[in-house]
């Protein structure tokens, strides 16, 4: 079985799949960490033989009319996704940035 087909199956994703991730940026602690893991998901990802759609946060919030303000993404995210209800901030982002891969990449 080969990479793609593996991974794939293995995160339950269509070999067909576009990958939308955000970019990440950092400031101070960590940051070496931060970057570290996300050149090796990236890595990841391009290994397997997807080609990770990379956008900003500005322009996936913009994209839906948001700011910075975390209880909007979550409103937003209740109201686009039935039963999302209760979702954490970082949750309802996941859902939104899915949904503009979606809407803009697929």
């Amino acid at each position: 079985m080969d990479m793609r087909r593996w991974v794939g199956n293995s995160l339950l994703m269509p070999e067909d799949s576009t990958v939308v991730i955000e970019m990440q940026f950092g400031r101070g602690k960590g940051t070496k960490t931060l970057y570290g893991n996300y050149g090796q998901l990236l890595g990841g990802l391009r290994l397997a033989g997807f080609d990770p759609i990379e956008v900003t946060p500005k322009k996936w919030k913009d994209y839906f009319g948001l700011d910075s303000t975390k209880e909007k993404s979550v409103a937003l995210a209740a109201e686009m996704f039935d039963g999302a209800a209760g979702l954490t901030h970082d949750e309802a982002e996941a859902l939104l940035l899915a949904e503009y891969g979606r809407q803009v990449h697929a």
